[in-house]
């Protein structure tokens, strides 16, 4: 299987409006960008970094440690993310480890088969592995994928997140079928000729009561941002992508 992929949203930005009536947690305006990711994406660390000495140590060879890595790296991605590309209201309300580990457990979060392994793999997963990500998208909050395909190109895939309050996922991933509200270069890519041929989920859970939706709103767009830059799932045009390329556990020229 071709391995190739590249493109999705920035982290901790708000990708979607219809998922978050708050236009000004879109901080940094960026808009995300498909590539062919050979490139290698200016850090100006925040000087209000959250304290890591609260985390545990962690196993990642074993599955019941899935929580505790996206715990970590979630923090991490809050940390190292220049401050111009995130909203402080990440790092007030997602405050340390073990509180984000709390809101993965409390909010019945379900991760995707073979996520551990994707995260943990001494090589970057396959498109394969993006295409066998299960599609249930009724009444449920998500990360998601979306892989693009066209004969005789390398495919892309977009990840974002859908949190509706009313509809979940559902009507995020329904407007990538009917061209409403899409990303610029979703669009343009579409216009080129690409197809959507798999819409998967990485993570997801169950519609959250409206007292917490605010807060777990916030723990999704992190976890997107997790993924994207874990994956480097997106075009960087700045030397030290925000800095956070050492979120990608692989080097850079190694991947599709």
């Amino acid at each position: 299987m071709d391995p190739t992929y590249g493109s999705a949203s920035y982290p901790c930005v708000i990708e979607d409006s219809e998922s978050d009536p708050d236009p000004d947690l879109n901080k940094s305006g960026s808009e995300p960008d498909f590539y062919e990711p050979e490139s290698n994406p200016d850090s100006d660390n925040s000087d209000t970094n959250l304290d890591p000495s609260d985390a545990e140590d962690i196993d990642l060879d074993l599955p019941s440690s899935l929580s505790s890595l996206l715990a970590h790296l979630v923090i991490k991605c809050i940390n190292d993310l220049a401050d111009r590309a995130k909203h402080p209201l990440y790092a007030h309300v997602l405050s340390g480890n073990m509180l984000v580990r709390d809101l993965l457990d409390t909010t019945h979060l379900t991760f995707g088969p073979g996520l551990l392994g994707a995260l943990q793999g001494d090589t970057p997963p396959t498109c394969h592995f993006f295409e066998t990500l299960p599609s249930d998208f009724e009444k449920r909050w998500a990360v998601y994928v979306n892989v693009l395909r066209k004969d005789g190109h390398k495919p892309l895939v977009y990840i974002g997140s859908g949190t509706n309050a009313t509809a979940g996922v559902s009507i995020r991933l329904t407007q990538y079928r009917t061209n409403v509200q899409l990303p610029q270069h979703v669009t343009k890519a579409k216009a080129d000729g690409f197809k959507v041929v798999h819409q998967g989920l990485l993570c997801w859970m169950p519609i959250p009561t409206a007292a917490d939706v605010p807060v777990t709103r916030l723990l999704m767009v992190a976890l997107e941002g997790v993924f994207t830059f874990h994956f480097w799932s997106l075009k960087c045009n700045t030397k030290y992508a925000y800095g956070v390329a050492e979120m990608c556990p692989w080097p850079k020229d190694g991947l599709p």
